[in-house]
């Protein structure tokens, strides 16, 4: 018997409590370094509209994505900036944890799939098998190449930056590594890893 899948696109502000627990539900993580640094330029060259006051402050204090990052528990003035634009540019401050906070546990309410930014052509395949239809038949939805790219970095982060974003993201990191095993024994079972 076929199962019937519908899938219903929910924005950023959609959190896993406010969906309906008996139905299948997918999502894509990426690791929180990646996105940090994605986010800032992503913010920093888009054209679409204009930049909050907050947006103002931070690329008009941080050349890059490393220097914000560095700057971060840093004593001085500029690191007090860090940490109050980590606060309150939205693409910082919204962690990927926070979209399942008081949800049911995943040993509950397993994710259909996880689709990994780092993983993706692996893990969307998986994802078409387990819908066992074609990849052309989702062609419409597969994820763009240019919202989902690994970016290429305009300034490479230094140790001392992953240091300050490890911190920064701890709970992400827990949680991002979480997924990877999720999906790691998603693949394992399936006989793909």
């Amino acid at each position: 018997i076929l199962k019937e899948y519908r899938i219903v696109p929910h924005s950023h502000e959609t959190k896993l409590k406010n969906l309906d627990q008996r139905v299948d539900f997918f999502f894509s993580v990426r690791s929180p370094d990646i996105r940090f640094e994605s986010a800032f330029y992503m913010l920093r060259d888009q054209s679409t509209r204009k930049f909050t006051v907050s947006e103002e402050v931070l690329f008009g204090s941080f050349s890059s994505a490393n220097d914000l990052a560095e700057a971060l528990f840093s004593e001085s003035e500029k690191g007090g900036l860090a940490y109050q634009l980590m606060n309150t540019v939205y693409h910082f401050s919204a962690t990927q944890h926070s979209f399942f906070q008081h949800s049911s546990h995943f040993d509950l309410n397993p994710p259909f799939v996880i689709i990994r930014q780092e993983f993706l052509e692996d893990d969307w395949n998986f994802f078409t098998r387990k819908l066992k239809i074609s990849n052309r038949l989702l062609s419409h939805i597969k994820p763009k190449v240019s919202n989902h790219r690994k970016i290429i970095p305009k300034v490479e982060l230094s140790k001392k930056a992953l240091k300050n974003l490890s911190k920064w993201y701890a709970k992400d990191w827990y949680f991002y590594n979480y997924c990877c095993k999720i999906q790691e024994s998603n693949l394992k079972n399936e006989g793909k890893l």
